[in-house]
């Protein structure tokens, strides 16, 4: 009776992980035929969301532009110029946000001695948080568009479910937010002030 308990609960586990792998899938072919759709808009980089529905991200380095993706609707495209903000936020709350000011030396302190991660927690600037468990990580991107300014691009998203902060599967997670933070923050630096 045990076993066959336990081979129904790992069938459960089985199918869990093939829907997500499906669901992942169609993400990542509906975002690439969105951005084919786009005209003048060449992606360098993509970050597919496949958590559920969310917007994906892709950048343009060449062509200067940034295109959100969100699941339903048509993609919005902007220039570097038109990024206001970068923000990123850990269990719904802001762990760091760029203002060119003491953060930007912060984050270039905690990234050079933290490793991965370290840009987002050295981005803290003095104050200190400790975080047990985490089951959300975003990319917060505020534009000069008056009608729809800010943009949630979600790195991970576990709902009620919580990993442990030295889980290494968070650290990935981590370090794939750390690089675009980065770009973000590269983007905003390029801007006179």
């Amino acid at each position: 009776m045990l076993v066959g308990i336990g081979i129904v609960i790992v069938g459960i586990i089985i199918a869990v992980i093939i829907s997500s792998n499906m669901d992942a899938n169609e993400k990542i072919e509906s975002d690439t035929n969105a951005l084919a759709t786009l005209p003048d808009f060449s992606a360098s980089l993509v970050h597919h969301a496949v958590t559920g529905s969310k917007n994906s991200l892709a950048l343009s380095v060449d062509q200067q532009k940034f295109a959100i993706l969100p699941c339903e609707g048509e993609p919005r495209v902007f220039d570097f110029d038109q990024l206001v903000a970068v923000e990123v936020e850990q269990n719904g709350s802001t762990l760091t946000k760029t203002n060119r000011g003491s953060q930007a030396a912060g984050a270039a302190i905690g990234g050079a001695l933290l490793g991965p991660a370290g840009l987002i927690v050295g981005g803290l600037s003095g104050s200190s948080r400790q975080v047990e468990k985490v089951s959300s990580l975003a990319l917060k991107i505020y534009t000069n568009d008056l009608m729809k300014p800010v943009y949630t691009v979600s790195f991970i998203d576990l709902g009620t479910a919580s990993l442990d902060a030295n889980n290494a599967l968070l650290k990935e997670h981590y370090q794939n937010l750390d690089e675009w933070y980065g770009r973000f923050r590269t983007i905003l630096a390029m801007r006179p002030a």
